[in-house]
């Protein structure tokens, strides 16, 4: 529409937003993004970075980021990686620049998040399928 819409910190003019495990979900993140797509807004105005002109591209891009994230996380524990760091390791693989301790945070978000959705269970210190 013609409306603009104030964003908070849902998403940034720069880079993405992190989920903090334990305080985020990313579950209910994703569903927000999604649901805020859906109002078709003509500007978004972020916390942080400049006011964004295309926002329907850039929602969709962390959509779309986020949730290839999230198949790259699971497809880490299917094929046998328990640790967050083992886990982290393969699924940022096409990231090598990401700060390894924030790629960690973020694959734990993720975890807990297939966790919720029953694909992944927690156990023996690791992450396991479900």
């Amino acid at each position: 529409g013609d409306a603009g819409l104030i964003a908070g910190d849902m998403v940034a003019g720069i880079g993405t937003i992190l989920i903090p495990p334990g305080q985020g979900d990313m579950n209910v993140y994703l569903e927000q993004l999604e649901r805020l797509a859906s109002l078709e807004p003509h500007m978004i105005f972020a916390s942080h970075g400049p006011v964004i002109t295309r926002p329907l591209a850039l929602l969709n891009h962390y959509v779309n980021h986020r949730r290839a994230r999230h198949t790259k996380v699971l497809d880490a524990v299917q094929a046998g990686r328990s640790s967050v760091a083992e886990i982290a390791r393969e699924a940022y693989a096409d990231s090598p620049d990401a700060h390894p301790g924030l790629a960690q945070d973020q694959t734990l978000a993720h975890l807990l998040a297939h966790a919720q959705q029953g694909t992944v269970r927690q156990q023996n210190g690791g992450w396991h399928p479900a």
